[in-house]
């Protein structure tokens, strides 16, 4: 076991640096050890890497609500928030308050993994696949092109994918159906005109369009999402939220059909 506390005096951000600190330090096993699984004819288990990420040293305090602002608990919240992210670069000051607290701090998820990290001209997208299952307990590699993430498989109840705009959690992968139905399905059952003409505004991960999509007398629909690099990000990383191959009857060419690309859609 090697244990490492890494801290830094910038303000830079250390969760960039994980992939390299990971090819460093997280060492595999030795060939003696991987000779001794090979003659058991047992899968050899890759390098175990666990991180949490805190903020150290002063904070600026929220400021203390004066009477007018205790009448509102919203212009209290709001007031204490950019307070305390005052002076604070934007991605610091965005994880220093939900994804510090319920991400990367919580010992919930033990295992983290950063999937895509990207600032576009409209937000910052931010996309983690987390797990509490233990390290080694799966062999499928399909998922992850690091050797040493053989664990994460989205078919495991206790492994999720966490799409972050801007440091506030949008969308999970545990969930996902019941959230987006509810969106979808009660509106367009109780509509009776036929065939369907539908219009979304944003949801560009592409799940608000599964839902419609899921519906045969929809005829045409027409998507606005003004942040384009999400959307390829979502195709990328995030398929199970816009996978239509549940549409094509030919179990053959399931594989291919992206909600994005089904000839009704107007993107």
């Amino acid at each position: 076991t090697l244990a490492l506390d890494l801290f830094t005096c910038g303000s830079a951000s250390l969760l960039p640096l994980l992939p390299t600190i990971q090819d460093l330090f997280a060492i595999p096993m030795l060939q003696s050890e991987v000779m001794a699984h090979q003659q058991e004819e047992e899968a050899t288990p890759p390098p175990r890497f666990r991180w949490l990420h805190k903020k150290r040293g002063f904070r600026t305090p929220p400021p203390v609500a004066t009477a007018k602002e205790k009448d509102s608990t919203e212009t209290s919240l709001t007031t204490a928030m950019s307070t305390a992210l005052q002076g604070m670069p934007a991605e610091l000051g965005h994880q220093s308050a939900e994804m510090e607290a319920y991400l990367l701090g919580w010992m919930g998820y033990p295992h983290k993994k950063l999937l895509a990290n990207v600032q576009t001209p409209f937000q910052h997208v931010q996309i983690y696949q987390v797990s509490s299952t233990p390290l080694g307990l799966t062999d499928d590699a399909s998922s992850s092109s690091s050797s040493s993430s053989s664990f994460w498989t989205s078919s495991s109840t206790h492994t999720n994918k966490l799409l972050y705009l801007d440091g506030v959690m949008r969308s999970s992968l545990q969930g996902l159906e019941a959230y987006h139905e509810s969106l979808v399905q009660p509106a367009l059952l109780r509509v009776p005109a036929r065939p369907l003409r539908v219009a979304i505004l944003g949801g560009g991960e592409g799940a608000t369009l599964r839902q419609v999509l899921q519906h045969k007398a929809v005829q045409h629909v027409t998507m606005i999402e003004q942040d384009s690099e999400l959307v390829s990000l979502a195709q990328q990383y995030l398929p199970e939220w816009n996978d239509c191959s549940f549409l094509i009857p030919d179990e053959s060419q399931q594989e291919s059909l992206n909600c994005f690309d089904d000839d009704r859609v107007d993107l």
